[in-house]
């Protein structure tokens, strides 16, 4: 086994893998670096993957007399998965971390392209990109994008709790690492961590002066400039800003009146401050702020479309809408809308950050307050008839806080703590416009659809985790979660007239039992709900770790709104969602530090799941009964100045009783292929003056659909997304040069899709994801 210390010295570098089925990271004399590219392969490598899970044991080296801990290894990343930094090697989760050398290389540079680099994880976007990102982890997902639902997969900034699901879809820039934690994350990242989490660690200030700034250009005209700048004030105390412009044509082009849509003018500043106010007293306050502007957001593609025997949609392309319109030449990227929509979004938060070493212990308080604010419009049909128009608003505040005390021993590591979210959520606005043009089916109709309402949300819990040696190899951890919610829900319904339509008068007004027919409506609840996790953890040799545990996650309960006003009022409140979570898992390296074999097989078990249903203009949730069972494995090499890591995700997931036109079946939860691949390999090419890395990464994901009904119009076909990049770095580290791809092969596929076949749109919509791009940055630092 090569020593660690050999392993750093070696000139071709040494490859650290920085997930429990992830990406990697690879250092050599001249500097971080990070790889990526993709490995033709199918499901046969993860049972390949697994079955040396045998070897791997037999091979490892026993431990020396009193070395029971997994080593140190050079690129080993640091994570937080249990509120303290650890390296990852060593914890017995699944997690996917991506530092910054990893994202770069990557050209992941947005929340959303995350998805090309973490096995398990998808991302969708219905509306187009800035409005929202849909989080899928392991299958765990809720695909409902109304502004007033919290996500299953908890979104946090330097462990901030991210309450509006609009700061899920945000550019990364000056960040440090990214973390990615699988499974439900119940006692210590409690608040609706059914699925796991995505958590953001930006750069905190430091006692150096140093900065750094990026200028990039590329393809539709893109145009970014980045940096950031760190000044220390003495004393330990510091000061960091960093800042963001981006801008870039619509990759859609609308015919009908030549204008682009999806574009991007964004802007993203982030400030800290760090006192060092004794030696046992630090207090950190940070302000950040984000602007997605776009003048077009228009994002169909818009077919014919019919309902099949099962009363599911199914695309007829070339068949006219019941509306009128044929697409005109089959190009997903070009559309013909008379109106061009809009988005607008801001989002900004203030915090502080206290951090008390008592000596035995550690006093942890974290403030933030929160605000955001989105206004949407869209061409509903997609064409050139001023037949449908959508719009949407959304506004909210809220203050978490949060207090964790932690300390340690010679054998044992403890938490307790408290958290607290208030969340003022209102108005929300959803306008549906059924306009007097084209040939409606029930006459001329120029009305629109109002729902108005407001939640508000107290939630407060209390924790705790210890976790304890047996022995030296041995390890055993439980955490227990009490959460209680209180919420406040009015919602309002209104069929506005407008001109000389009949559109109220004729029959588009909620019919009785319907949350629409009681409009004004009000509801009061309270409830509250466990959660935690038990695990063990074994360390059998210096270099191998078997971890088992059992989690329980909890999201709390919430109210439907449908723009329609046709949910069922007897559904209008669902319950809180819990999930029992069953997994194992073993981290084994070997070649000195220069190969990792990662794997984890897991078991989800879920009540109350809270189903999406969209059906034409009503869309709902509902509880029922779904479980998920999957593999995750990761194998990763270095040898010679290459990189190379494979990963993939095997998902076997069902729903229970889903409500379909022709009766309950099973359907498989929205935005979860069975079957995901990615890789990477990378290459570091020592020349006189620096470094020259050619990094390529790709990724295959499987057929899935975007609804859970699971129509056929809504299916997702399998693709493959490649990058590419190619940067010199001279030996002083002064500079960087790139050049890149994105979307290499021009895979044009549908990323999300809706079933629009009811009566007053007979369509089927499909959202396309960018063609391929590419571009060249410089990056200077100082």
């Amino acid at each position: 086994m090569v020593p660690y210390e050999a392993a750093e010295e070696d000139a071709v570098g040494v490859l650290g893998i920085n997930s429990g089925s992830g990406f990697m990271e690879r250092r050599g004399v001249h500097g971080p670096s990070r790889s990526g590219a993709y490995l033709a392969g199918g499901r046969g490598l993860i049972f390949a993957l697994a079955c040396s899970v045998s070897t791997a044991a037999l091979a490892a080296e026993p431990a020396p007399p009193g070395q029971t801990d997994v080593p140190d290894y050079q690129g080993d990343i640091i994570v937080t998965a249990n509120r303290t930094e650890q390296k990852l090697q060593r914890v017995g989760v699944a997690a996917t971390v991506l530092s910054a050398d990893n994202l770069a290389a990557s050209g992941i540079s947005s929340t959303d392209a995350l998805v090309t680099a973490t096995p398990g994880l998808q991302i969708a976007q219905p509306g187009g990109p800035g409005l929202t990102s849909l989080i899928s982890i392991r299958g765990v997902s809720q695909n409902d994008f109304a502004g007033h639902l919290e996500s299953p997969n908890s979104f946090y900034v330097d462990d901030a709790y991210q309450v509006a699901p609009s700061a899920n879809t945000q550019p990364l820039f000056d960040v440090k690492r990214v973390e990615v934690l699988k499974g439900p994350q119940g006692t210590l990242f409690g608040r609706n961590s059914v699925g796991g989490l995505i958590n953001i660690i930006t750069n905190d200030p430091v006692d150096d002066f140093e900065g750094t700034t990026t200028g990039e250009i590329g393809s539709l005209n893109h145009v970014k400039v980045e940096g950031a700048l760190n000044a220390p004030l003495g004393g330990g105390s510091a000061i960091r800003i960093a800042f963001y412009k981006s801008n870039q044509d619509g990759y859609l082009r609308n015919v009908f009146n030549d204008t682009r849509q999806n574009g991007d003018n964004s802007i993203g500043l982030r400030g800290k401050l760090k006192l060092q106010i004794s030696s046992d007293l630090t207090a950190q306050f940070s302000a950040d702020y984000f602007k997605f502007t776009s003048d077009a957001a228009n994002v169909a593609f818009m077919v014919g479309g019919v309902t099949n025997a099962d009363g599911l949609g199914v695309s007829v392309p070339g068949q006219a809408t019941a509306y009128g319109y044929i697409d005109a030449d089959g190009d997903p990227y070009t559309v013909a809308a008379d109106f061009n929509g809009g988005l607008h979004r801001e989002n900004g938060s203030v915090g502080a950050k206290l951090t008390y070493d008592l000596g035995g212990a550690t006093l942890v308080s974290q403030t933030n307050f929160g605000w955001a604010k989105s206004y949407y419009a869209e061409d509903n049909d997609s064409s050139p008839l001023d037949y449908t128009r959508f719009f949407q608003t959304s506004k909210s505040n809220s203050l978490t806080q949060e207090l964790r005390l932690f300390g340690s021993s010679d054998r044992a590591n403890w938490t307790v703590g408290a958290f607290y979210v208030h969340i003022d959520g209102g108005p929300y606005t959803q306008r549906f416009e059924l306009r007097n043009s084209g040939p409606n089916l029930i006459g001329p109709i120029n009305a629109a659809l109002d729902t108005l309402y407001s939640l508000k949300t107290n939630s407060w819990s209390v924790f705790g985790q210890y976790a304890y040696d047996l022995t030296n190899t041995l390890n055993i951890t439980g955490g227990l979660r009490y959460t209680r919610d209180r919420k406040d829900f009015n919602f309002r319904f209104l069929c506005d007239e407008f001109a000389s339509g009949l559109g109220c008068a004729i029959g588009l007004i909620p019919p009785p039992g319907t949350e629409g027919s009681a409009s004004p409506y009000a509801d009061k609840h309270s409830e509250g709900a466990i959660s935690g996790r038990v695990a063990i953890e074994y360390k059998p040799t210096s270099n191998l770790l078997l971890y088992a545990s059992y989690s329980r996650g909890y999201k709390a309960f919430s109210y439907n709104v449908s723009f329609s006003g046709l949910a069922p009022l007897n559904g209008v409140r669902f319950n809180g969602e819990k999930i029992n979570a069953y997994e194992v898992g073993q981290k084994y390296t070997f070649m000195g530090g220069r190969g990792r074999f990662n794997l984890s097989g897991f078991y989800y078990d879920y009540e109350d799941y809270q189903a999406f249903d969209q059906r034409g203009l009503n869309l709902t949730l509902y509880n029922t009964s779904a479980k998920i069972k999957g593999l995750e494995a990761e194998l990763g090499l270095n040898t010679g100045g290459w990189a190379l890591n494979v990963a993939g995700t095997l998902l076997d997931a069902k729903v229970d009783n889903v409500k379909l036109p022709n009766g309950p079946a099973s359907r498989r939860p929205p935005q979860t292929p069975k079957f995901t691949l990615l890789g990477s390999i990378s290459k570091r090419v020592p020349i006189s003056s620096g470094d020259l890395n050619l990094d390529v990464s790709a990724i295959y994901t499987g057929e899935a659909f975007a609804q859970l009904t699971n129509a056929p119009n809504t299916r997702l076909p399998a693709n493959v997304i490649g990058n590419a990049r190619i940067a010199y770095k001279p030996s002083s580290g002064a500079y960087e040069i790139a050049i890149y791809a994105r979307n290499i092969f021009d895979n044009r596929s549908v990323r999300y899709a809706f079933d629009l076949t009811s009566p007053l749109l007979g369509a089927s919509e499909g959202n396309y994801g960018p063609p391929r791009t590419y571009g060249a940055s410089v990056k200077v630092n100082f």
